[in-house]
């Protein structure tokens, strides 16, 4: 399943886990019964402000790739107190998405340590090959809630409430692909 809308207000907080929530544009990985796709091709469906660049191209194949990058922009919000890219409509975001760079969180964030920023960035490169290959493995990247950071950025109230804390411990791991 390539759920194709990850952001903040679609990740629910149950149990002391975070859930994903919100699968209205969730795109079943087989296709359906008469081998036609639910949607075509130039047809961008998402939040701009976490949809990955093959997504805001409308490209025919999106894979988990998407959701990878989706959490990058959920994480990266989380320390940065804002999505990577914003602007004033959905074109502009979309056109930064497909043209810019994010800024890297240490200048948005000085306390946000090396190996964090890191392992928040490479979901957002713009190539999925260029990204963590499953959701598991960025998880894997990033400290827990005990790792020993210095100067834990604060997230944002409305991103906190929804989005939980971090995946499981992994400081100091290299960066696995």
């Amino acid at each position: 399943m390539i759920h194709r809308d990850i952001k903040p207000e679609n990740i629910l907080l149950h149990g002391g886990h975070a859930r994903v929530a919100d699968f209205g544009i969730a795109l079943a990985a087989s296709r359906t019964g008469g081998g036609t796709r639910l949607t075509d091709t130039g047809m961008s469906l998402g939040t701009p402000a976490y949809m990955a660049p093959e997504q805001a191209m409308g490209e025919r194949e999106i894979t988990a790739a998407a959701d990878v990058y989706a959490r990058g922009c959920v994480t990266y919000e989380m320390r940065a107190g804002e999505p990577p890219f914003t602007g004033p409509t959905a074109q502009a975001i979309v056109a930064q998405v497909l043209t810019e760079s994010p800024r890297r969180l240490s200048l948005r964030r000085r306390t946000v340590p090396a190996h964090v920023e890191a392992a928040v960035m490479r979901p957002l490169e713009k190539l999925p090959a260029d990204r963590f290959a499953t959701a598991a493995r960025f998880a894997a990247a990033l400290p827990g809630p005990d790792a020993t950071a210095p100067g834990p950025a604060r997230a944002p109230a409305h991103v906190g409430r929804r989005a939980g804390r971090g995946p499981g411990p992994a400081a100091g791991r290299t960066v696995p692909r």
